[in-house]
């Protein structure tokens, strides 16, 4: 009687091994060199959400491809405090300020002849992404972009995010089988407004729903289903589908936060600006907020491995980014910030 019960017990203690929720720190911790290869399919439904779920997607069939890759930003800089540059086969660049744990959304240009090299900031503090996920991931962000296409149309775009983990499980695609994954449900919202020379020549509101997969042997995810519904009737949405073909990192780079920051640390107080783990060398400091507005800028030079760096910081609480560049030397370390 006691072995029949021993054995009950390892039975019924298996499937609460196996609904353990996973932790994804991988997910968009972008290394400077990394290439992603997408297949794009014909979109079909996304599935269930909750816990320990299979998602089925082993039917897709490719019908277009494409890529993007990690780059660091050259000049001209647009935007001065992005760390890292997504690179996209459309002809778009994405600008980042990547940490350990957030990826903050500064801008992008498309470079398409559609667009004439259209530049769009955010006029805001935009937090794309932030490490790890879990179940109990939630971000929500107001996004204000602005931009000029073709040379002479005003582009404004304007909206909310809010993103979720709907769900875990595992996930199973033509080219293999993902276990531990974790899907994240993003809404956007929003309106976008069209002028020319002052005057207003169109507006549209739209509602973005993305459903995007991610595990812990990845940077990108592994499987995006994006549908967007432009105008008031909610018809004719344009839904698309991509998943993830390919995946190269450099194996010889370090993550970009670990790369930049190293043990450099540093927080605002209410007379400046004090900085930890300097070397005794001279340094140009610049600081911005997170949209690339310079807010103070300095040379140094450091007598010691803390410095105190006085000037009146009458700032608005939020992010701020600081870099530090040695003078007479290649790279610059890029520190956030968060002035209460």
């Amino acid at each position: 009687m006691m072995s029949k019960l021993y054995v009950l017990i390892i039975v019924l203690s298996v499937p609460v091994l196996l609904s353990a929720q996973p932790s994804i720190n991988s997910a968009q911790d972008y290394t400077i060199g990394s290439v992603f290869k997408y297949y794009s399919c014909n979109p079909t439904a996304t599935g269930s959400s909750g816990a320990n779920q299979t998602w089925n997607f082993s039917f897709l069939s490719v019908i277009d491809s494409s890529t993007s890759s990690i780059i660091q930003q050259t000049a001209p800089f647009t935007f001065f405090t992005a760390n890292i540059v997504k690179k996209n086969s459309d002809s778009t660049f994405q600008y980042f300020y990547q940490t350990a744990t957030d990826n903050f959304y500064l801008g992008y240009i498309d470079s398409s002849s559609s667009s004439n090299g259209g530049v769009f900031t955010f006029n805001n503090i935009y937090l794309y992404a932030e490490r790890p996920l879990t179940m109990s991931t939630f971000i929500i962000s107001s996004n204000e972009d602005t931009g000029t296409s073709m040379g002479y149309l005003n582009i404004y775009n304007g909206g909310n995010d809010t993103t979720v983990a709907d769900a875990y499980g595992t996930l199973i695609l033509p080219n293999g089988t993902y276990t531990n994954t974790i899907r994240i449900k993003s809404i956007e919202s929003g309106g976008t407004t069209q002028s020319i020379g002052g005057q207003l020549v169109g507006h549209e509101q739209y509602v973005e729903v993305t459903y995007s997969w991610y595990d812990n042997n990845h940077e990108s995810p592994l499987l995006v289903i994006d549908s967007t519904v432009v105008g008031h009737s909610g018809t004719n949405p344009q839904v698309s589908l991509k998943y993830l073909a390919s995946e190269q990192s450099p194996t010889s780079v370090t993550n970009i936060a670990n790369q930049q920051t190293g043990a450099l640390s540093a927080f605002l107080n209410n007379d400046g600006l004090t900085i930890k783990g300097l070397e005794d060398k001279a340094y140009h400091l610049s600081m911005f907020d997170v949209i690339g507005q310079h807010v103070y800028q300095t040379d140094i030079v450091a007598d010691n491995t803390t410095m105190h760096v006085a000037f009146n910081n009458n700032l608005a609480a939020g992010i701020y980014l600081l870099s530090l560049a040695e003078k007479g030397k290649a790279g610059i370390n890029t520190i956030k910030i968060v002035k209460q």
